[in-house]
């Protein structure tokens, strides 16, 4: 009997503490012109004020959606069905990371959980992301052209780098039309950057001194083996390079850039 009234009186309480509750935590709320992202976490979590917010901003990214439009990096890339979901989460967790304009309305904690409630205006929001895809247009074209010089001056590992800078520059909104202007005509900074950095890797080569290495068991080597990274024709300097054994091990020196002539 005892054990039954203290179970009775601990579900009254937890009735008590919800009655209690703001209204936004019984009911979520509705509205037409902002978006609204309600999170929660359990107290007895780390960190769990900063687990609620990303819960609440990614509760209003999945809200605003991937929208794909015609000329984006996601509508071009040849993907399936699967393959495209997980690059329209990756856009929505970086949406949410990326987030500007939402405020803080309420927060909540009734002992067990916390809860936390955003607000984003929808016409503050677009023109946020209007100067902001300006901004990453901006930026990655001068990512592009950086890495375009770098190429043309042979600096293929820069350019590799400069290609991935951009990449990551404009990572968050590969869903949108990213065309800049550049050269007198229009170019899709996204597939231009990705082409770039995929095709800096195209025909490249090994040449090596020797064909044959001679040695003995448990000896190494009295025939230094060099070995020059070519693409095509042009010697690449500055390109950091790894040997492995395809079977057995041994002793091997560690990763090394080639030289000034690619060696």
């Amino acid at each position: 009997m005892k054990k039954l009234f203290m179970t009775i009186c601990m579900l009254a309480s937890a009735a008590a503490v919800f009655a209690q509750a703001p209204l936004w935590v019984k009911s979520r709320p509705v509205s037409d012109t902002k978006y609204i992202g309600i999170g929660m976490a359990q107290v007895s979590e780390g960190d769990y004020q900063k687990k609620a917010t990303s819960a609440a901003l990614l509760d209003i990214a999945s809200q605003i959606g991937v929208k794909l439009e015609s000329s984006s990096f996601l509508q071009m890339v040849d993907v399936d069905g699967e393959s495209k979901t997980l690059f329209e989460q990756k856009v929505n967790e970086s949406m949410a990371a990326d987030l500007e304009g939402h405020e803080l309305k309420d927060s909540y904690n009734d002992g067990t959980t916390y809860y936390v409630y955003f607000e984003l205006d929808r016409k503050k929001y677009e023109k946020l992301m209007k100067d902001k895809r300006q901004r990453g247009i901006s930026v990655g074209l001068d990512w592009y052209v950086k890495g375009r010089d770098a190429e043309a001056d042979n600096n293929f590992a820069g350019a590799a780098q400069l290609y991935a800078n951009g990449l990551k520059a404009i990572e968050p909104y590969l869903h949108l039309d990213l065309v800049a202007e550049y050269e007198g005509g229009e170019l899709n900074l996204a597939s231009a950057l990705y082409d770039a950095y995929v095709n800096i890797f195209a025909g490249m080569s090994i040449v090596q001194n020797v064909t044959e290495v001679g040695a003995e068991a448990f000896k190494p080597s009295g025939e230094p083996l060099s070995v020059c990274l070519m693409r095509q024709g042009v010697a690449l300097p500055n390109m950091l390079m790894k040997a492995s054994f395809v079977s057995g091990e041994g002793e091997l020196p560690p990763a090394t850039k080639t030289d000034s002539d690619g060696v």
